[in-house]
């Protein structure tokens, strides 16, 4: 008896390892694009001038909902403002949105990085689409200096992961 509980453990503990290891080789979290203002960025009009802004499409390509936890920059800075915004229309989250260039139809507002899970592709298209289903997510990141990098740490089924993303131009 006490053999056949040992056997069930290690098969129980090599499937959990075997899972976590599945998971951090491929992470659920993917962008699909990144947009920024850096052009436009820079002009003067306050004593900082205008932030720079970087709006990224976060996509889950798992099966259960991932939680943003926080957004850091250039090597664990805290930016100024980081949100997301959660579109309900055919329209994609963009800079000008974040920067509060919305028109009626686009149904797209912001919120606190952590208030909307990240749902599962599959469940989105699966749904019947109403005016509230959620079909596009994007990460609103402010900050007074050149952003070069993002870093979102986030958790899915309870574990920690981080994505970071390299912006700088070559």
């Amino acid at each position: 008896m006490f053999k056949k509980s040992r056997i069930f453990i290690v098969v129980i503990v090599m499937l959990l390892v075997g899972i976590l290891l599945y998971f951090k080789i491929n992470p659920p979290l993917d962008i699909r694009g990144i947009g920024s203002n850096a052009e436009q960025a820079g002009n003067v009009t306050s004593d900082k001038g205008n932030p720079f802004v970087i709006v990224a499409q976060p996509e889950n390509n798992g099966f259960v909902n991932i939680r943003l936890k926080e957004v850091l920059i250039n090597s664990n800075e805290k930016p100024i403002k980081a949100e997301l915004g959660v579109g309900r229309s055919n329209h994609m989250v963009m800079v000008t949105q974040a920067l509060g260039n919305i028109e009626e139809d686009e149904e797209i507002s912001f919120h606190e990085i952590s208030e909307y899970p990240i749902r599962p592709l599959t469940k989105v298209q699966n749904e019947q689409v109403d005016s509230d289903t959620i079909k596009h997510y994007g990460i609103a990141v402010f900050h007074y200096e050149k952003i070069n990098n993002l870093i979102i740490k986030y958790s899915y089924l309870g574990i920690p992961f981080e994505k970071e993303i390299d912006i700088s131009e070559d």
